[in-house]
């Protein structure tokens, strides 16, 4: 993750091992804007 920009929530992380919840958006600013974000669904119980 340090080799990589990569965004949670607008925030810049280098952490390995970070929990993601649901509705957690993950961004990748070095990819096109398509393919570099994410958003975190949770489908189970809650």
């Amino acid at each position: 993750m340090q080799d990589v920009e990569v965004l949670i929530n607008g925030v810049r992380e280098t952490r390995r091992g970070k929990k993601l919840e649901h509705q957690d958006r993950i961004d990748i600013p070095e990819l096109p804007e398509d393919a570099g974000s994410f958003l975190i669904i949770h489908q189970g119980e809650q």
